[in-house]
């Protein structure tokens, strides 16, 4: 077949007032479909918000409104929930600590692939991206044992005592500062 054969098929066509019928149902499709997508977006970032405030009830113990007292295993609404108990969190957690820059070492210039996290950077249960600073190569190498991960928990234990939140995609394969945790 060549392009003048192409010239000759039948295909069907319908009147004017049909095509433009097809072309309002479309047009109107691919809007709720758009409609869909902007409700979508709009509820991950719900979503977000949601998780990052169930974890800040969680480690201000919101979620059940039992805190503990002096005496272990007692809160002041009485016993613990029925399977809930007191544990470290070293027993429950694997727990990391941060690392300083070795000896010698500075941040990278220029932005690269590995994000170093501080605690000026923990901000309402994530990370706050602006000011990120970022190692070479080399000096990732040298504290490689520190990466922090999505979804790991970090807890800043130095500085703004006590900031927690998760680490979000954006920032996975971070290496810590030394006064942070890291709990997953």
């Amino acid at each position: 077949m060549n392009r003048n054969d192409a010239y000759a098929i039948e295909i069907p066509l319908p009147p004017l007032t049909e095509q433009h019928r097809i072309v309002e149902k479309i047009e109107e499709l691919f809007s709720e479909l758009d409609n869909g997508i902007e409700n979508l977006k709009k509820s991950k970032e719900q979503i977000k918000t949601y998780r990052q405030a169930v974890l800040k009830f969680a480690f201000e113990g919101k979620l059940t409104q039992v805190q503990r007292t002096k005496d272990k295993g007692k809160s002041e609404n009485g016993e613990l929930p029925e399977g809930w108990e007191w544990v470290k969190l070293g027993d429950a957690a694997k727990v990391k600590g941060g690392k300083r820059l070795p000896k010698g070492e500075a941040y990278s210039e220029i932005k690269t692939e590995y994000p170093y996290l501080r605690v000026v950077d923990f901000d309402n249960m994530t990370i706050r991206k602006e000011n990120l600073k970022y190692l070479k190569k080399e000096t990732r190498e040298k504290i490689e044992r520190y990466t922090i991960s999505k979804n790991d928990l970090y807890i800043s234990i130095a500085g703004t005592i006590g900031r927690v939140g998760l680490i979000p995609d954006r920032t996975r394969r971070s290496k810590l500062n030394r006064k942070c945790r890291k709990n997953n």
